[in-house]
């Protein structure tokens, strides 16, 4: 596996340790971005394979918070959380959803009708690093 460094650094404190990448369409390699001096142990193969699929999927920050919002305001499993919320902060329904367009998850449905998200916000945005691996 190839890895992109910034021209001048040199690569061998590298050799052995864990570091963050990210993948970089330019040079279509993956890119050092960080030394993780905070890891012991590099993550799993299975996570590895999930980035890279997340990292595929090209899902966009605003796709990924609207689809985020119209869960929390539509399923059932945020009821308790919504009546938490003052009505001045609660978020607005993205847009895409109040003109009846397929979300990023299918179609819209009534609100009572919406049951559990049909893709854990969890799945949607993996809390890992992209590319984190060691070398």
């Amino acid at each position: 596996m190839s890895l992109y460094v910034s021209q001048g650094m040199d690569p061998a404190p590298l050799n052995g340790r864990i570091i963050e990448c990210t993948w970089s369409n330019e040079v279509n390699m993956w890119a050092f971005h960080r030394i993780r001096e905070d890891k012991t142990e590099p993550n799993a193969s299975h996570v590895y394979s999930k980035v890279v699929g997340s990292i595929r999927d090209n899902i966009k920050e605003e796709e990924l918070l609207n689809y985020l919002t119209t869960c929390f305001l539509k399923s059932d499993a945020y009821e308790s959380d919504r009546k938490r919320v003052p009505p001045e902060l609660m978020p607005a329904m993205p847009a895409e959803e109040k003109e009846g367009q397929e979300g990023v998850d299918g179609p819209s449905v009534p609100p009572d009708a919406a049951g559990p998200a049909k893709r854990k916000a969890s799945e949607s945005s993996q809390g890992v690093e992209e590319g984190s691996a060691k070398r």
